[in-house]
């Protein structure tokens, strides 16, 4: 059988099993055939040989990718990187010939989920079984994990919008109460005193309710877009810390999803916070840039800097969670006092509740 020819079965019992099966050699795919069979599955199976082959045939409805190592002018870690590219959450199994330890750690590194041998091939359907249950279960997870992040973020535009609502307009009401029995009391008496320092006391609290609305979820996100809120927020960094903070962002973000709005939002938030609390930074960059297959964002101070690979905080950890639930991608450049840039990637093409278009 040709190269990117599919192979058909006979339609028997067994689980269905598509798979893109890259082999070199006719006779060894005849065989993994045979083991899919034996395993119990009824397999439709696709053999590629080059790199622009495996490409074309790299789909969302494939359920597995078989490689082998050794091909033609390229190898697995090729294949791998075209893989990981494809960004496709299907399981790459190895199935080659004997090759060192060292390479088959190295194809598990770039996103391999197993590594068999050509001889050993009674563990194949076992393999196939267990990387595509790790996979839902993975699925399972991110699903209920975005899910609680969805709800939290509502929930926290709910509190917010009764703290501005209920507790904000009460306070107001009071301080407007106080105002009319000062117009009332003699300017000098002690009851003036008194009355002073409860407007006072009123006043600073509309100011604690209004601050701790904004913090929770600013309602110019929703009213005004992105931008305007990115901008505030700069302001109120500045005038809580005292670092100065530029924000260069293209006027189209303001028409992205609100999913993308509140990951941006979120991930702009905690990395000024850490920036100005924990780095003693003086000034930072915020850049958000819509590019024709992703949006890409950075914020960079030029603070005290860490190592990234030793000192992951629960903020950090939060931000990378953030990013994978839109199917982004994160990376911090950092180092001991030369600052640290945070740059993200969040792909093009996704709907308002986070599903592909």
């Amino acid at each position: 059988m040709a190269p990117g020819e599919r192979h058909a079965e006979p339609v028997v019992g067994g689980k269905p099993l598509r798979a893109l099966v890259l082999e070199d050699d006719p006779a060894d795919f005849e065989i993994l055939e045979h083991h899919l069979r034996a395993a119990g599955f009824r397999p439709e199976c696709t053999r590629v040989e080059t790199e622009a082959e495996f490409a074309a045939q790299l789909l969302p409805n494939i359920d597995v990718v078989l490689s082998d190592y050794k091909l033609a002018g390229w190898d697995a870690l090729r294949a791998l990187e075209l893989y990981r590219t494809s960004r496709l959450d299907i399981p790459f199994i190895l199935v080659s010939g004997t090759i060192s330890e060292e390479v088959a750690v190295e194809c598990m590194k770039r996103g391999a989920a197993d590594y068999l041998l050509k001889d050993r091939l009674g563990r194949l359907g076992p393999a196939i079984t267990r990387a595509r249950n790790d996979i839902a279960e993975k699925r399972l997870a991110e699903s209920l994990s975005s899910r609680l992040l969805k709800a939290h973020e509502e929930e926290r535009k709910k509190v917010a919008r009764e703290l501005h609502d209920q507790v904000g307009g009460a306070m107001a009401t009071l301080l407007l109460g106080l105002n009319d029995l000062d117009s009332g009391l003699p300017p000098d008496g002690p009851a003036q005193v008194q009355l002073q320092a409860l407007k006072r006391l009123a006043e600073e609290n509309v100011a604690i309710v209004r601050n701790i609305a904004l913090l929770l979820r600013p309602s110019m996100l929703d009213e005004l877009g992105l931008i305007p809120a990115l901008n505030w927020q700069a302001r109120e960094v500045f005038r809580r810390t005292g670092m100065e903070v530029a924000v260069d962002a293209d006027d189209a973000c303001d028409h992205l999803p609100d999913e993308y709005r509140t990951c941006i939002y979120r991930l702009v938030q905690e990395s000024l916070q850490n920036a100005a609390r924990h780095a003693k930074a003086a000034h930072a960059r915020v850049t958000v840039r819509e590019e024709p297959a992703q949006i890409r964002l950075s914020i960079q101070d030029d603070g005290a800097g860490f190592d990234p690979r030793h000192q992951k905080g629960m903020g950090i950890l939060g931000m990378e969670e953030r990013v994978r639930h839109v199917g982004g991608v994160f990376h911090i450049d950092s180092q001991p006092d030369q600052g640290a840039q945070i740059s993200i990637l969040l792909p093009r093409g996704r709907t308002g509740d986070g599903t592909k278009e």
